[in-house]
């Protein structure tokens, strides 16, 4: 489990995030990973919003790898990932983008990615956030990826380099759709509007809302 935080963990944190593992890990040589959900709270810890995946509109089921590859869905802070994971995840390269990410798409790509709605821990907002929770809804939204474009753009690039990654590490082991998938989204970043926007639309590159997919169809 991770801890490198100033969050709170809940009491049962640990019980039913292992108890989740111990569900999903079977004869413990498939790697898993599994996440919660959590509170948002201010930095007095009065309660924001009583589920973060709600707040930021992350919506659980069928994760996907193109879901995954353009969109991380997993918060660091409630992890918990097996031995068998672990091994699978010596080499972490400079492209990625975050380790939580990280450890999420290669979870998919050779075992399972659990995800336990039940909150775990307050997560803690204040204004020293390396990562923070935003609500992804309403006209704030749009007004704030509106004035930071430029960043937009420069964090869609990095999703195609964490991709050219993952495929350089583990082409060999991956099965030949999953490695097809990496090179087309790979691809993307090289394509006029219009091929962008149908294959995004055939493979399934799609973000979580359909707020975001407009965004990815101007953006990406």
């Amino acid at each position: 489990m991770f801890c490198d935080q100033d969050d709170v963990w809940l009491p049962q944190k640990v019980e039913v995030t292992l108890a989740a593992m111990q569900k999903s890990e079977g004869d413990k040589k498939t790697p898993v990973l599994v996440h919660t959900n959590l509170k948002v709270v201010d930095q007095d810890l009065n309660v924001i919003s009583d589920s973060f995946f709600e707040f930021q509109q992350l919506i659980q089921a069928d994760i996907t790898l193109p879901k995954l590859l353009v969109q991380n869905y997993v918060t660091g802070c409630t992890v918990m990932i097996n031995r068998a994971l672990k091994e699978k995840c010596k080499k972490i390269p400079k492209d990625c983008i975050m380790h939580d990410w990280w450890l999420a798409l290669v979870a998919v790509l050779f075992g399972r990615l659990v995800c336990v709605d039940e909150p775990t821990m307050l997560y803690r907002q204040h204004s020293d956030n390396q990562v923070g929770a935003k609500a992804s809804y309403g006209i704030s939204f749009i007004k704030r990826k509106l004035s930071t474009l430029s960043e937009v753009r420069k964090n869609y690039n990095a999703t195609y380099q964490q991709a050219k990654a993952l495929l350089n590490i583990y082409a060999d082991s991956i099965n030949e759709s999953d490695r097809q998938l990496l090179r087309i989204y790979c691809e993307i970043q090289e394509m006029n509007k219009l091929k962008k926007i149908c294959t995004i639309r055939k493979y399934g590159f799609k973000k979580g809302t359909r707020l975001r997919v407009i965004g990815q169809y101007f953006l990406m």
